[in-house]
């Protein structure tokens, strides 16, 4: 069950339209002063630097009493997400003892009944308001509240959704017994990193990633997720939505990257396995329905909480593993190296995927799939370590042939885009004709469940798309009962 900690908003950017009635609702609940959005952190440290007592907590958030407050600049100084801004307000006869300057900041719209304005006002519902208790899908983070929280290891399934909302962190107005360099150490970050080091983290793989770049002996090949090239862009400034494939692979040439290959060849690979898989079962009537997913952390939760729903899962591996094995493989005959030679890096945006990485039986060639997984934020403190200026580098293009790939491996990033490629594939083997739109936008983005039934010829392709690991429990429940049998396919994206 979830327990009632900081509260906050959090944003769908896939879902935002950019419409900005969010903005127009804030300000119209705040007399036009629109706050950044806050993370109300549970130890919040504006509320520990505030010399007037100012600010405090109301009903789990974190609010600034602006009758109290003499606009100091502490808080702002003291919050990391730079969520706290001071407004000016000028005397006037009227208000002779107006202050001259507050400090503001969201407050979840405390005093409206219906809730935060922007999250009621958005019209493709990209906003969110959540209770950080609710935001581990297994119910692994226990504690009581006001207390340090601890992670069960024997309930988490590494989905990463706790490192990336976390608002515990070391602030510059307390001392630590553990130096910051020693945290970095700890976290198996670079010295260069000077932004806030917060309470759940992942351990990095930089280290052994820089040492194999530097081994000469080894014969390095990355390959990247579709996610990376967009996301990899505000990390040096440009605009947000900037798409860098061209930087990104010259980057990676620059970091001595011997290879640089694209994952969405081996997504197409996981889907015409993953199609010609659901068509066979359709067929002969096996295990229906088949659950397929990329994501390591819903496959580990169906071993986990119903083990006898594990023959429901795709036998296929994810596009990361997929190339892993090409590269130790097929990779390796290309360049004329021992796959032992060959070093597999692997750059993702979810954490998750190195937990995958270390699974026992990822090793099918003899050797290990991916050797290591860095993260998107990774991969950037790596590049500024090295020096390198990513924003003049020229375009530069993915190494053939293991960075070549369709719109169906392209798509494998978005809410619905595995269930939309299988759909694809499926129907063209069951009809031997191509889908007359491949567009199949009715299962594509969303929250929740979307149930999607296609026309095959003589088969009806009866899928399901879930957005949210805990989505999947009462389908799961259903299918355990037996309820859910004449459903062809599950997708499942655990964001």
């Amino acid at each position: 069950m979830s327990r009632p900690l900081n509260s906050f908003v959090i944003a769908d950017a896939k879902a935002c339209i950019g419409c900005r009635v969010c903005e127009v609702a804030c300000a119209v609940a705040h007399a036009e002063k629109t706050p950044v959005q806050c993370h109300h952190c549970e130890d919040a440290p504006c509320a520990k630097c505030c010399p007037a007592g100012a600010i405090g907590r109301q009903n789990n958030k974190v609010i600034i009493n602006e009758k109290t407050c003499i606009g100091c600049k502490s808080c702002m100084i003291a919050c990391p997400f730079g969520a706290i801004e001071l407004i000016v307000s000028p005397r006037t006869l009227e208000n002779p003892e107006l202050p001259s300057v507050v400090a503001s900041k969201c407050d979840l719209c405390n005093n409206r009944s219906k809730g935060p304005a922007c999250v009621q006002a958005c019209p493709r519902q990209a906003l969110t308001h959540v209770n950080l208790g609710e935001i581990c899908p297994v119910d692994a983070i226990e504690g009581e509240q006001g207390k340090p929280q601890t992670i069960n290891s024997d309930k988490c399934v590494m989905c990463g959704q706790c490192v990336q909302v976390c608002s515990a962190y070391a602030s510059c107005f307390e001392t630590y017994q553990d130096s910051p360099l020693h945290r970095l150490q700890e976290r198996r970050m670079p010295e260069i990193v000077r932004e806030p080091l917060f309470a759940a983290y992942y351990i990095g793989d930089i280290p052994q990633v820089k040492q194999a770049l530097a081994n000469q002996s080894l014969f390095t090949m990355v390959q990247c997720a579709p996610a990376v090239r967009v996301a990899i862009a505000e990390d040096f400034g440009m605009e947000l939505g900037s798409l860098v494939p061209g930087k990104l692979a010259a980057a990676l040439r620059r970091l001595g990257f011997k290879r640089i290959y694209d994952t969405n060849f081996a997504a197409d690979l996981t889907i015409m396995e993953e199609g010609n898989e659901l068509v066979k079962r359709i067929t002969q009537g096996e295990a229906l329905p088949m659950f397929t997913s990329c994501c390591p952390a819903w496959v580990k939760y169906v071993e986990d909480e119903y083990p006898e729903l594990i023959k429901h899962l795709s036998s296929c591996k994810s596009p990361q593993q997929m190339a892993g094995t090409m590269f130790k493989t097929y990779g390796a005959a290309l360049d004329s190296v021992a796959p032992e030679a060959v070093y597999s890096v692997a750059i993702m945006p979810c954490t998750c995927k190195k937990a995958e990485a270390l699974r026992p039986e990822m090793q099918s060639s003899g050797f290990r799939d991916v050797d290591a997984v860095l993260t998107t934020r990774e991969l950037a403190y790596l590049i500024k370590e090295a020096g390198i200026d990513f924003n003049s580098l020229p375009e530069e293009s993915f190494d053939d042939p293991l960075g070549c790939y369709s719109g169906a491996g392209h798509i494998f990033g978005v809410t619905g885009g595995v269930m939309e490629a299988a759909i694809r594939t499926a129907y063209e083997l069951i009809t031997h004709k191509p889908l007359a739109d491949i567009n199949v936008t009715t299962v594509r983005g969303g929250q929740g469940i979307k149930k999607v039934t296609i026309n095959a010829g003589p088969v009806q392709l009866k899928t399901v798309v879930v957005a949210g690991l805990k989505n999947a429990i009462p389908l799961l429940e259903e299918l355990k009962n037996g309820k859910a049998a004449s459903l062809s396919c599950y997708c499942l994206k655990t964001r």
